[in-house]
């Protein structure tokens, strides 16, 4: 059985945060060269194939959830007999839906790459690479059922390391096929030998770590499908809207636009993922925790969880979307090599809405933890109420630039009327709560990002290198370096009182966490 500590929550989510840096810091390096070998249709392309595969892997995201929430109850509880009931009838249910669903996708690739305006030249490389991607789901959806599991027994860390892993061989495989002319099937292929390898060492993790279980399809029973799909199928209505807006969004962008403005987009994105990574470290071991924490009735320590878990994820993300937001042009260039003005605007636009979007993350972790997603399910309904009313009128009235501004328009409200509805739910002190996540942290760190937006068209320094990528680096890495220093003084002094400070030192030092009841920061 797992315990809830300072400690481990400490430990899953330094490594979380390594596991968010080093797998975007991989894909922003081969990034530039896909688009050097492929151009920006080929990278619309690969991009289109995952966005294919999302409405299938969409499953698999929503039985993660299950696997994650259950596994850490019944680990409190050590019932490993009926977990492996659960693991059983999960694995055989979500991957016959996966293998069903995607066997119907291979079997019309041509005419669905055909619509989402693949290029003619692409569509067989196209084609060949989606198949080797929808095995990589099937697997996932499967025997990948362990990577959720391990987070349920609060092997976070584990977890990421095996995402670290999967990351580096994907990185290292696709690159090498890449300068040998393979293109997409070679990004395809080396995307397989990440996914193959590390399910299967996240399998023999588990089974190491809770030799009681078992990963095997031949023990589903009908209390196991109906534990599954009453916790699954309640987090697969709220893919549905999350899908509607998101990769809806995009497939609407290929069809209508090509698979260049899909690039942008995903360029545009990728780049926001910079700040996405620190905070979704912190995310992600507190969902597992707060199902442990509430399987055990501690109510004391879920709160004390919250409180300063909201508390630093307000903290950490905010300087780091302005950043991403004021510099956006110079960074563009720095990870590219060429300037793509389109993408940039794209990254101003959203960066509000991204940094809204990790506000409710704390009490989006909180609420499944209890298995109740009606408040976010209604979170995302209203966006994708605004996006469906709205969506093609913008494209209408403004091109490209209509239909990111209706995508605004609808994060910007669905978030907002979260933070609200979730505050009332929980019974907390609305004015108290939306002061803490939305209102301070913008207060305190208004001044500083406002001297940047004014400094930023002066911060240019002396060039140094030929190169114009090189002096890039050494200006925002030493423009960055200051915005930082400055953001965190912010924070400390401005955000967390006395109690939150000890708190984060004894985090940051990974000891006495267990007798403070730390929360994750």
């Amino acid at each position: 059985m797992s315990e809830v500590t300072g400690r481990r929550l400490a430990s899953n989510s330094l490594f979380a945060v390594i596991e968010q840096v080093w797998r975007i810091g991989s894909r922003i390096i081969i990034t530039p060269m896909i688009i050097h070998r492929l151009g920006m249709d080929g990278y619309g392309v690969w991009t289109l194939l995952f966005t294919i595969c999302a409405y299938v892997n969409a499953v698999d995201a929503n039985f993660g959830v299950a696997y994650n929430k259950l596994a850490a109850e019944h680990d409190a509880h050590r019932d490993y007999a009926r977990l492996s009931q659960i693991l059983g009838a999960g694995m055989t249910l979500v991957g016959l839906i996966a293998l069903v669903a995607l066997s119907g996708i291979w079997l019309a690739r041509m005419p669905i790459l055909r619509f989402f305006s693949v290029p003619e030249p692409m569509l067989v490389d196209a084609g060949w690479a989606l198949l080797v991607v929808s095995a990589c789901v099937v697997l996932r959806m499967s025997v990948g059922c362990a990577f959720p599991v391990l987070q349920g027994l609060q092997r976070t860390d584990l977890r990421n390391v095996l995402s670290i892993a999967a990351s580096a061989i994907e990185f290292v495989v696709s690159i090498v096929l890449l300068l040998r002319g393979w293109k997409l099937l070679g990004l395809a292929m080396g995307h397989m030998c990440g996914q193959v390898t590390t399910t299967i060492a996240a399998w023999v993790l588990c089974k190491r770590l809770r030799p009681e279980l078992s990963f095997n399809p031949l023990h589903s029973t009908a209390w196991g499908f109906r534990q599954i799909i009453s916790m699954g199928g309640r987090f697969q209505f709220l893919s549905v809207m999350q899908l509607l807006i998101h990769k809806g969004t995009k497939l609407f962008t290929a069809s209508v636009l090509g698979t260049f403005y899909l690039g942008i987009v995903e360029v545009a994105e990728k780049l926001i993922t910079l700040g996405v990574a620190v905070g979704g470290g912190l995310l992600t071991p507190v969902m597992p925790a707060f199902s442990n924490l509430q399987a055990r009735g501690d109510a004391r320590r879920v709160q004390v969880l919250f409180e300063r878990g909201s508390k630093m994820m307000a903290a950490v993300c905010l300087p780091c979307f302005a950043f991403l937001a004021i510099f956006a042009p110079r960074l563009i260039v720095l990870w590219t090599g060429e300037s793509f003005p389109l993408a940039a605007w794209t990254v101003r636009m959203i960066a509000p809405v991204a940094y809204l979007s990790m506000l409710t993350g704390m009490g989006t972790a909180a609420l499944r933890a209890q298995g109740n997603i009606r408040v976010e399910l209604f979170y995302a309904l209203i966006g994708a109420i605004i996006l469906v009313a709205l969506y093609y009128p913008g494209y209408l009235w403004h091109g490209y630039h209509g239909m990111i501004g209706v995508e605004v328009v609808a994060g910007v409200i669905s978030a907002a009327w979260f933070l609200y509805a979730f505050g009332r739910r929980q019974k907390l002190d609305l004015r108290g709560y939306l002061w803490g996540v939305l209102a301070r942290p913008v207060i305190v760190m208004g001044p500083l990002i406002a001297i940047a937006i004014i400094a930023a068209p002066h911060t240019h320094l002396t060039p140094i290198f030929e190169k114009v990528r090189l002096n890039l680096l050494v200006e925002m890495t030493l423009v960055g370096a200051v915005f930082g220093v400055l953001a965190a003084g912010c924070a400390w002094f401005g955000m967390f009182n006395i109690g939150d400070r000890d708190s984060l030192r004894n985090i940051i030092a990974l000891r006495r966490g267990a007798a403070k009841g730390v929360g994750p920061a």
